[in-house]
């Protein structure tokens, strides 16, 4: 039979108990209202290119048109050629802004939050139960 070193680990943590205790903890304080949060130093926000290559003018000669250069609103010159990708955003039509340093909301649910803090490598648990499913099957 496959050897199932995850699988063994996480029973162990559940026989223990504490995994439920804590589970149950974190559950109650997302009822009393508490998030848990995490900070983060390299938050940035994606906004819109909004690049001109002719600074301090009212019309530029160069925009940035969903990623794509753009002459006075066109993305290709008269022979139908396109004007190429932005500079500014290297195409991707939206450029990154730093927003500042700042807590965010713990993504993690609880199962994974548990998972790491006991060391337990979920998609090993769930290999490990495949292979045995898959043994069983073959067994049958």
């Amino acid at each position: 039979m496959t050897g199932t070193p995850e699988l063994d680990r996480q029973h162990a943590a559940i026989a223990d108990g504490a995994p439920q205790a804590i589970g149950e903890f974190l559950e109650w304080l997302a009822g009393q209202g508490v998030q848990l949060c995490r900070w983060r130093e390299d938050l940035t926000d994606a906004r819109p290119c909004l690049a001109a290559v002719t600074p301090g003018t009212h019309a530029p000669r160069w925009s940035c048109w969903n990623g794509r250069r753009a002459r006075y609103g066109k993305i290709t010159n008269d022979d139908g050629e396109s004007y190429g990708d932005c500079e500014h955003c290297a195409g991707r039509g939206y450029v990154d802004v730093p927003v500042g340093d700042r807590f965010v909301p713990e993504s993690r649910g609880t199962e994974r939050l548990l998972a790491d803090y006991f060391g337990i490598d979920l998609a090993a648990v769930e290999r490990e139960r495949q292979a045995l499913l898959a043994e069983l099957r073959k067994e049958s």
